[in-house]
């Protein structure tokens, strides 16, 4: 993915003007006994336990629960072909960051910058 596509994915949910700090690609992993585990997996059993933590521990959180579940529900677009990426960009006034495959993303969020931040 480069920024053009991250760009093109984004123009529907950032309306200001950002810089894309970084995009980087999720890697896969492997088991112990030395099999490989497709990163695809590895998100989604990862989503999957914070939902169940968070049912548990936070159970009045909702608003968390709904956005685990959105993620998972988009997850199921992902074949197992595409690959993954952690993005993340700044305005002057919020940082955004989430995942996105090549056709769309899985997770947005968005978080007003700090005074401090802003003169950064």
């Amino acid at each position: 993915m480069n920024e053009t596509l991250l760009r093109n994915l984004l123009c529907e949910w950032i309306a200001e003007d950002y810089a894309a700090i970084e995009i980087t690609e999720f890697e896969d992993a492997f088991d112990a006994t030395g099999r490989p585990v497709p990163h695809l997996d590895i998100y989604r059993h990862r989503l999957q336990s914070r939902l169940a933590t968070l049912q548990k521990v936070a159970p009045d959180r909702t608003d968390l629960h709904r956005e685990h579940r959105t993620a998972l529900t988009a997850l199921s677009n992902v074949l197992p072909t595409d690959r993954l990426y952690h993005w993340s960009a700044r305005s002057i006034d919020r940082e955004y960051f989430g995942v996105a495959f090549a056709r769309g993303l899985i997770s947005f969020y968005a978080e007003a910058r700090s005074q401090n931040d802003r003169s950064a």
